[in-house]
């Protein structure tokens, strides 16, 4: 069977075969599949027994036995992987792909690198219709050109193979800062906490995820210009002070340590998630490029304050 093949290893689903279009889909890995993957050093040096174990399917270029794929280029795949981490969370590792050709088979190259992997991604039916969306929208962002949007997922990409959260987190507001301040170099930490924030309304507490942005760009600063220690700042006391309105905003215990640098590492993580994966449909229906999109998101913003009076308890 020629074309692109890749395994995905940490991936669960309770569909025989999936059809994603553009000759693309999702099926099981068959026996030789997995024999090839299991004996081929250069695949088994990417993944772990524990993913050998697991891995049962694969994205794939459907053709048939004596049929040659229209291309080789892996973009059109990476799209499909992109819609898929655009829509819920899991640690879906894919780091190459292969090719089947009719003579034998050749491993081409890498994807997106493997990372240490926690709970497994999960594709039910319930999500076919809202992914087959998402990845029409994501080839179209690609199509148009536009770096703002193609930065942002690539940064995306980037936080979902992180080791360490330190780099999950700036990735994160690097892939938000591409398409949400795209021309913008001043208050860029309460801009994408008000953007952010607007762009999730109806999906989550819009307060909580100003409160949650401002102090994650605050602790991105930190990283990147002072190189402190995630983890260590739990324990400091002026940073848990800033902790408290993302507490009171998520109706908890100002004074209970109840966020950890995997919670809120992991709140930023699918909070950007969920932003990007707006971003990305809005552009396919409505704009032409992020500019456009953040300058209505900002007036819809102003006209929503003229609307509603002061904002002040007078």
């Amino acid at each position: 069977m020629p074309g692109l093949v890749v395994p995905l290893a940490n991936f669960e689903t309770e569909l025989a075969q999936i059809d994603l279009g553009d000759g693309w889909e999702l099926r099981p890995l068959g026996h030789s599949d997995l024999t090839y993957i299991g004996s081929n050093f250069l695949i088994a040096q990417h993944f772990t027994p524990q993913h050998h174990r697991d891995m049962t399917y694969a994205l794939a270029q459907k053709c048939g036995p004596h049929e040659k794929p229209s291309s080789l280029d892996p973009r059109p795949g990476i799209d499909i992987l992109r819609a898929m981490k655009l829509l819920h969370a899991g640690d879906m590792s894919t780091p190459l792909y292969f090719h089947y050709d009719v003579e034998g088979r050749s491993v081409i190259g890498g994807l997106l690198p493997a990372k240490r992997l926690g709970a497994p991604y999960k594709l039910l039916s319930s999500d076919l219709v809202n992914l087959r969306k998402l990845i029409v929208a994501v080839r179209g962002a690609r199509a148009r050109g536009d770096q703002h949007i193609e930065h942002a997922l690539s940064r995306f990409d980037d936080a979902c193979s992180r080791q360490m959260m330190e780099d999950q987190i700036v990735d994160c507001f690097t892939a938000l800062e591409s398409c949400l301040t795209p021309d913008t170099t001043s208050e860029i930490g309460f801009r994408l906490a008000l953007r952010v924030a607007a762009l999730l309304v109806g999906s989550r507490k819009a307060v909580y995820v100003r409160e949650l942005m401002k102090v994650g760009y605050d602790v991105r600063s930190t990283i990147v210009h002072g190189g402190a220690q995630f983890h260590k700042l739990f324990s400091d006391k002026k940073f848990i002070r800033k902790l408290r309105p993302i507490k009171v905003a998520m109706g908890l215990d100002p004074d209970l340590p109840c966020i950890t640098s995997i919670s809120f590492s992991g709140d930023i993580v699918n909070c950007t998630r969920d932003a990007l994966r707006v971003v990305v449909l809005a552009l396919a229906a409505n704009y032409p490029n992020c500019d456009d999109l953040v300058a209505d998101l900002d007036r819809r913003l102003a006209d929503a304050l003229e609307t509603s009076g002061s904002i002040l308890p007078l």
